[in-house]
């Protein structure tokens, strides 16, 4: 009966509005299409398999980021393969790179733009802290459609361009990025999102000012 319906192309889906498509594959396609409509671009190759090279440098970058270790001149010291994926994903499709070669405050893609702006005003909310549990899970649901591996490397370079001015709490004790990463942090080699219950990040120091920021951009 249901395959059926499937050759018919009755299709049913959460959609408001009518999805078409021929095979079920290409209506698939539309439907996540509809769903993730703003994704965030993750133009990585070699992503053929879960647990291959390119897994493996996402881990790498994402720590880097956090340790606030991955600037320009870092990049460009890693080899080629590593230093290609860092100029397309976070050079050219993110813009995470200032004129000098530090990580931007604001990166000039504008969907990783919008999310930091909204992740500043919590941090300047009463409560002062970022729920990074949340953070991770708005990245990866829709609209952004973020996968572990990008989600993780966005958190790092939000974490990065306020290096000095943050700091990790988890269970309610304070902790620099050092410490915190050696909590068991990944999982392989991504974000293990169990870690991040109920952790925040806070200001230790001054607020970003408008001037930080618009110095960043200049």
């Amino acid at each position: 009966r249901v395959g059926g319906m499937l050759r018919s192309r009755k299709y049913l889906t959460p959609a408001k509005t009518q999805i078409t498509g021929g095979r079920l594959s290409s209506l698939g396609t539309a439907l996540f299409e509809h769903v993730y409509n703003k994704p965030i671009p993750f133009p990585f190759d070699g992503f053929t398999t879960s647990r291959g090279n390119a897994a493996k440098t996402c881990q790498s970058f994402t720590s880097d980021l956090l340790l606030n270790r991955l600037d320009w001149d870092a990049v460009m010291s890693k080899p080629v393969k590593e230093r290609n994926r860092a100029d397309t994903v976070l050079k050219r499709s993110w813009g995470i790179f200032a004129k000098y070669g530090s990580v931007r405050t604001r990166p000039e893609n504008t969907l990783i733009r919008r999310l930091t702006e909204d992740w500043d005003v919590a941090l300047k909310s009463p409560d002062q802290r970022l729920n990074l549990s949340q953070a991770l899970k708005t990245l990866c649901a829709p609209p952004y459609g973020a996968n572990l591996a990008s989600a993780g490397m966005i958190l790092g370079v939000y974490i990065a361009a306020r290096s000095g001015q943050v700091s990790i709490l988890k269970d309610n004790n304070a902790m620099d990025t050092t410490q915190w990463m050696q909590k068991g942090l990944f999982k392989g080699f991504y974000l293990d999102p169990n870690t991040l219950h109920e952790t925040y990040l806070a200001f230790t120091g001054d607020h970003t000012s408008e001037w930080d920021v618009l110095l960043d951009e200049w």
